[in-house]
């Protein structure tokens, strides 16, 4: 090997080391580079997904919470609506098969929260009629207590009209 070619050579060399390190080695260390940010935005989008599921479950649970709330003021009312209640007295009359002939109703402040309704209601009806009434009563979305039921003696069987009078006890939330 002359010095020529061996001149050649190194040459050749520092060319083929100079391109390595001028051309090759920013494109690696840029790969390098985008595969740590690569890595870093998958951690990130993860992150990220935990973040929207976390917010997911945060919403489901609020808007159940929200739907109970919402239970809760129809089954005590904000405010006394006097209209409302006589005809959600009426509707579950109806919905027993009786019919309302009378009705008084009396507050008291329990608290600074709520207001006691005390009901009374005279209903025709038979039997059968009164128990599905107490059943329209029991399943009403509207809480109310029944807290007593008379009758008047004479009917001979459970088909035949008679009046009841029913007592029963509701609330509303103050304003």
């Amino acid at each position: 090997m002359d010095r020529n070619n061996f001149t050649a050579l190194i040459f050749s060399l520092i060319i083929f080391f100079a391109v390595i390190i001028f051309l090759v080695l920013p494109k690696v260390s840029n790969l390098m580079y985008l595969r740590s940010s690569l890595s870093a935005g998958t951690f990130t989008i993860t992150q990220m997904q935990q973040v929207f599921s976390d917010f997911n479950n945060l919403k489901s649970q609020y808007n159940y919470l929200q739907s109970e709330v919402n239970a809760a003021n129809v089954m005590i009312p904000k405010g006394m609506d006097y209209p409302v209640l006589l005809q959600q007295l009426n509707n579950l009359a109806d919905c027993g098969g009786m019919t309302m002939t009378n009705f008084s109703i009396a507050t008291k402040k329990v608290n600074d929260n709520y207001t006691q309704l005390g009901i009374s209601e005279d209903l025709d009806g038979n039997f059968l009629s009164f128990q599905q009434y107490l059943s329209c009563v029991e399943n009403s979305p509207r809480f109310f207590e029944v807290t007593s039921a008379h009758f008047t003696a004479g009917f001979k069987s459970m088909v035949d009209s008679a009046k009841f009078t029913v007592t029963m006890q509701g609330y509303y939330q103050n304003q």
